[in-house]
């Protein structure tokens, strides 16, 4: 038997100019391993800790799981695009996703290229850090540059680098090109 759905109803695509962020506690509830595919599956494997590998699972079967819901597809049945950013080979849509501690944080547009980043804020840490560090991580996922693009964007580019409220121990940031987006914050 499988996991439960997390969600059982079909979710609506982002609307233009919107952004939907998801919020999930990395907790399994049996079943999960089931929707991974086989390298999924032996990345899973790989981990040492056994924190880490459940982790790894329980972040993957939900973004499987929320991403079936808005394609009205089985989660076990997507398949990622191979390279570069996380993709879906002809979905309506751009996705990604990130962890830290015991959340995982998705952002789901249908116009560009999205970037999310999630910390926990560790104890004896300022919050002004972490701030600035999910900004810089989610600019650089949403170019697709990662570490290696500019801490922000250049003079004139229009970019929406958004801090989001995931609770009071984390730092949380989505980036976007263009403006007035309009981000809906749901926790799963």
């Amino acid at each position: 038997m499988g996991p439960a759905p997390l969600y059982n109803e079909n979710l609506l695509l982002p609307a233009p100019g919107e952004i939907h962020v998801w919020l999930h506690p990395l907790v399994l509830s049996g079943g999960e391993l089931a929707l991974l595919d086989p390298g999924e599956r032996e990345r899973a494997a790989r981990f040492y800790f056994e924190k880490d590998r459940n982790a790894f699972i329980a972040r993957h079967a939900w973004l499987r799981t929320l991403l079936g819901g808005y394609l009205l597809t089985d989660p076990g049945s997507i398949i990622f695009g191979k390279q570069g950013k996380p993709a879906i080979d002809g979905a309506p849509l751009h996705f990604n996703l990130s962890h830290s501690g015991a959340l995982a944080a998705c952002a789901v547009t249908r116009d560009d290229a999205v970037g999310i980043d999630i910390e926990l804020i560790r104890p004896g840490e300022t919050s002004a850090f972490f701030r600035s560090w999910t900004r810089r991580e989610a600019y650089g996922k949403a170019t697709g540059e990662g570490l290696s693009a500019p801490a922000e964007p250049a003079p004139g580019e229009d970019w929406s680098i958004i801090d989001l409220d995931a609770g009071p121990d984390y730092a949380c940031a989505v980036a976007i090109r263009g403006s007035n987006w309009t981000v809906l914050t749901r926790r799963g």
